[in-house]
């Protein structure tokens, strides 16, 4: 809610993502490196790849998360953590092959249809 109040004058949802992501990186990266020093990340060399992946899908999803932000709001927002969690298992049904209890699905479908009403409703706002 704070950003959507006191949100900067003259900058967009990347500006935003952009310097949310290097402020929480360089703190990641400070207290690994004091933690466990250099050699935590000597693993990540075997695996270059899933480290640009990663780094790429981490950095697209805070630009996404401002954008919403700046367009739908704070409630609207407030649903992005349930939505990712109805895409993650439709994720691990198609790329991994999990199986989920019928419970489970109907779970994914009321909130599918939470952010359909919710969506509605703010457009009928508009």
């Amino acid at each position: 809610i704070y950003r959507t109040v006191d949100w900067p004058d003259g900058t967009g949802p990347i500006e935003l993502a952009v310097g949310s992501h290097l402020a929480s990186a360089a703190m990641l990266l400070a207290g690994i490196l004091l933690l466990f020093g250099g050699e935590a990340f000597a693993p990540l060399g075997g695996v270059p790849l899933v480290v640009i992946a990663q780094v790429a899908s981490a950095s697209a999803m805070f630009a996404f998360f401002f954008r919403l932000q700046a367009v739908g709001g704070p409630v609207y927002l407030s649903q992005i953590g349930y939505v990712a969690a109805a895409v993650g298992l439709f994720a691990g049904t198609i790329f991994l092959g999990e199986h989920y209890q019928l419970l489970t699905w109907a779970g994914a479908l009321i909130i599918t249809a939470g952010v359909f009403i919710t969506t509605r409703a703010q457009s009928q706002k508009a």
